[in-house]
């Protein structure tokens, strides 16, 4: 099923529909999420106790909740009646005022997603998506090189630049003027009434829009359950007009494996036949799922579609090269002024107890990788650790695993391992380690460097639940900007010398 969806990248076929899932990455709400959190600002500036504790208010937005037995698409409705011409403030609210978003920017997979479509042949660079958000414009414009335009209900103009179309509305995070705002609020698709327009109206434009995508193109639909009831509906009409066996684009949805909820083995038969059931239901409607583990592996899926495993180490030499260039050049590692920045800048708490010890690993201009700077003074220059990755073996490899998976990779019990020949040996202490990729976001999230982080601690993984990994990825990876900033202010002018040798080199290449 990979080869059909690498092929129809290859061809030019493959289109993108995007849901909440890959928003969620960043902090924002999912549906449910969502529906609970307009409640509650609703209720903060609308209320008879508005004058309550937060607490009080949360409770009574929960206790509204559970008064409609769950049907939180109702309540969208009678919030919207409530608010009146406050709902835009809610929305925003509800969608960007939350303590889970620390920062408003695109992941490693948007920037991924979005290189594919602007590396189709011939170039499509468009994405489609059911968010409100514009995560998208803001990738799609980093890779494409040009500003992004959103394409929603209220500005339907198209052009051959590249956009973004939003199928059930457009908010973006910084605030339009207040009309604007309120306008883009009322054409949100996200209550009762909402949807059942849309199911009314085959010639609504949401419909008209998804619907040519799915007839024209394969499309792989990214971050969305399909639980969406407007996209559930849209699929089964295709798949109940009369057709030819093999008429009309096969789709493609990514979905995690279902896990089981307890230990029982009805628990994991239940899954199992969960995977099935889903499978059987959603071929005959046109659309294969491929499956994952973890969230995690999102963005390994997207560079295996992009780039088949035969070619991946050459492209992947090409593009560190490219990196690595436009950030710090022929930077000398050697150097010991250099070496004291780039300790300086690791030799940061990480907020985790023990012994710690901060490595990071750049790629040269040759291809390869060495440990360029560690917290540890002399470290990197003692044992650069030089390797040259390749997807089907490592020398390091925790860390090559995570330059070609893209995610953070655990290891415990460090123990036996051999490094690169004519290297001293793994520190005796190492007992825990996490290696973080850095990404290109402009190549399209490519994995071009690794931090990682060594410690005395035996269950460090145990330490790091999902919030605490995902603040301790953030502080990594901001440490390899800051690292890579410094390497810039302390790349030395080029001489004089190299000036004359440079001049001359370009004299002999003219034509006499």
């Amino acid at each position: 099923m990979l080869a059909d969806v690498q092929q129809a990248q290859r061809d030019g076929r493959l289109g993108f529909l995007v849901g909440a899932g890959l928003s969620a990455a960043v902090g924002l709400p999912g549906w449910n999420a969502f529906n609970t959190a307009l409640c509650d600002h609703a209720f903060s500036r609308h209320s008879p106790d508005s004058g309550g504790s937060p607490a009080g208010r949360r409770e009574l937005s929960r206790a509204y909740l559970d008064q409609l037995q769950g049907q939180s698409l109702v309540a969208v409705d009678l919030i919207r009646r409530r608010t009146g011409s406050d709902f835009h403030v809610v929305v925003r609210q509800a969608l960007y005022e939350r303590k889970e978003l620390q920062k408003f920017e695109p992941t490693e997979v948007h920037h991924a997603l979005c290189r594919m479509a602007v590396e189709a042949q011939p170039p499509f660079p468009c994405v489609h998506t059911t968010n409100y958000d514009d995560l998208l414009e803001l990738a799609l414009s980093s890779v494409a090189g040009r500003r992004a335009a959103p394409v929603h209900h209220g500005r339907r103009h198209w052009s051959d630049g590249p956009r973004v179309v939003h199928l059930h509305g457009y908010f973006p995070f910084d605030p339009p003027p207040a009309a604007q705002k309120a306008r883009l609020a009322r054409d949100l698709i996200l209550s009762d009434l909402d949807y059942s327009r849309l199911s009314n109206d085959h010639g609504a434009w949401t419909n008209r829009e998804l619907l040519a995508l799915l007839d024209s193109r394969s499309v792989l639909i990214v971050g969305m359950s399909l639980t969406d009831p407007n996209v559930r509906r849209l699929f089964a009409y295709l798949s109940d007009r009369p057709r030819n066996a093999n008429d009309g684009p096969q789709h493609y949805v990514v979905l995690l494996h279902h896990q089981a909820e307890g230990e029982s083995p009805q628990a994991s038969e239940a899954a199992h036949l969960l995977d099935e059931d889903e499978h059987d239901f959603w071929k005959a409607r046109g659309v294969k799922i491929l499956r994952l583990q973890s969230w995690d592996r999102l963005n390994y899926l997207l560079r295996r579609i992009r780039f088949p495993d035969a070619i991946w180490d050459r492209r992947h030499r090409e593009l560190r090269i490219a990196w690595a260039r436009h950030t710090y050049g022929a930077a000398p590692f050697g150097d010991a002024a250099l070496q004291a920045l780039g300790t300086d800048a690791l030799a940061r708490q990480a907020g985790l107890g023990g012994r710690l010890e901060l490595n990071l690993f750049l790629p040269l201009l040759d291809g390869s990788y060495r440990r360029a700077f560690s917290s540890i003074p002399g470290r990197a220059s003692e044992a650069p650790r030089p390797f040259v990755p390749q997807h089907d073996r490592g020398v390091i490899p925790e860390v090559e695993a995570a330059l070609t998976l893209g995610q953070p990779i655990h290891r415990n019990e460090v123990k036996g391992a051999t490094p690169p020949p004519g290297q001293p040996p793994f520190g005796t202490w190492y007992k825990s380690l996490v290696s973080v990729p850095f990404f290109d976001d402009a190549a399209g999230g490519i994995p071009v460097a690794v931090i990682q982080l060594c410690s005395s601690e035996k269950q460090l993984r145990d330490e790091l639940d999902a919030a605490r990994l995902a603040q301790l990825k953030d502080y990594l990876r901001e440490v390899v900007r800051q690292t890579c900033a410094l390497m810039r202010t302390a790349r030395p002018a080029p001489r004089p010398s190299d000036d004359r040798r440079l001049q001359k080199r370009r004299e002999a290449d003219q034509p006499s």
